[in-house]
């Protein structure tokens, strides 16, 4: 038997397939015309380290001293009890470039990350925060190997065990060892690196340093997220650092 539509339920299933047609239409307009998709880079795409690598092992074909500087961050130091602090704050790793250090020809790569908490804080907060970490890295110049790693006040260094840059170009998605190293009051350094995918062709170079004791227990992490754009070249900075119950984090562009 033969159904014939009435005129109104025609009218509606015409409205409804101009409906559909309209909704094609409109995605398609939106993703093919005004508006372009961002994908994110994808995995396998090959990323220069020369500026990264050079900058991380003390040299730079820009010179002895130059420096990557990111002086205008901010962000907040959080407790364990959930309370936190505004700060802002500054990082810079310098290019020292060749030197001497302990009869060894070296290059010197120096980092300096200063923090400073909202005045108007709590003083029993702000004593908790660090205000400064301070680390320079030795390389010897004949074969570019890790030396050693000490802080600012030379108490305390670090040798390597094991030790493999970065390959220059890396690809997104390629993670790895730095270095594992050995201090010299029993406690261990482990330095990491992975290069995950960012918008616009550009990356993101992770550094994650732990520091263990001699009990093997975690005593302070610090993750380095360096925002490479399609060239290698580092144009922001994010970075958190947790020591003694206290997790600072901050974000800013290279100035």
């Amino acid at each position: 038997m033969t159904t014939i539509s009435s005129t109104p339920e025609v009218e509606m299933k015409t409205l409804r397939l101009a409906a559909c047609l309209f909704a094609v239409f409109f995605v398609c307009g939106c993703s093919g015309g005004g508006v372009t998709a961002n994908p994110q880079t994808a995995v396998g795409t090959p990323v220069s380290l020369k500026v990264f690598n050079g900058f991380f092992k003390g040299y730079t074909t820009a010179g002895s001293g130059t420096q990557l500087s990111f002086n205008n961050m901010t962000g907040a130091a959080r407790f364990t009890n959930m309370s936190g602090v505004r700060c802002s704050g500054t990082y810079s790793m310098v290019a020292v470039g060749p030197t001497i250090f302990e009869t060894q020809q070296v290059t010197e790569s120096s980092t300096t990350f200063a923090v400073q908490p909202d005045p108007t804080a709590s003083p029993s907060l702000l004593s908790q925060i660090p205000t400064s970490i301070v680390l320079q890295k030795y390389f010897l110049v004949s074969n570019g190997n890790l030396y050693k790693i000490t802080n600012a006040p030379g108490t305390l260094s670090y040798t390597p065990t094991s030790f493999t840059m970065p390959p220059n170009p890396a690809n997104v998605g390629d993670f790895g060892t730095i270095a594992s190293l050995d201090g010299i009051d029993g406690s261990k350094l482990d330095i990491g690196w992975e290069l995950n995918p960012e918008f616009h062709g550009h990356s993101i170079m992770i550094i994650t340093t732990t520091t263990r004791n001699i009990l093997n227990l975690v005593t302070s992490t610090e993750v380095d997220k360096f925002y490479l754009d399609r060239k290698g070249n580092p144009y922001k900075l994010g970075i958190s650092v947790t020591i003694g119950g206290v997790t600072i984090t901050l974000t800013g562009d290279k100035t």
